[in-house]
């Protein structure tokens, strides 16, 4: 056994080895699901894999906007901060 105790083997670690690591863009997710979609028509792929998918997309797609709201509550903040002390924001 290696020095890691088997941490290399695990399920979290072949994860993160098996994941792209870059953000998609809301248009190459939707080229993505297209193609699915599309595949699913033609008999390409099956539907359960394709509904997977999409449902990852959708997952995706929901901790983008909780981030872009949690950024967009912290500037509201900085700004009411910076106006109760009557400066500039």
């Amino acid at each position: 056994m290696s020095k890691k105790g088997g941490a290399a083997r695990s399920n979290k670690a072949r994860a993160k080895k098996s994941y792209v690591t870059d953000d998609l863009t809301p248009q190459e997710i939707g080229g993505l699901l297209g193609k699915a979609l599309r595949d699913v028509l033609s008999g390409k792929a099956e539907a359960g894999v394709v509904n997977a998918a999409a449902n990852v997309a959708r997952a995706i797609v929901a901790v983008r906007e909780a981030t872009a709201l949690d950024e967009l509550a912290a500037e509201v903040e900085t700004l009411k901060t910076a106006l109760r002390r009557g400066g500039a924001a």
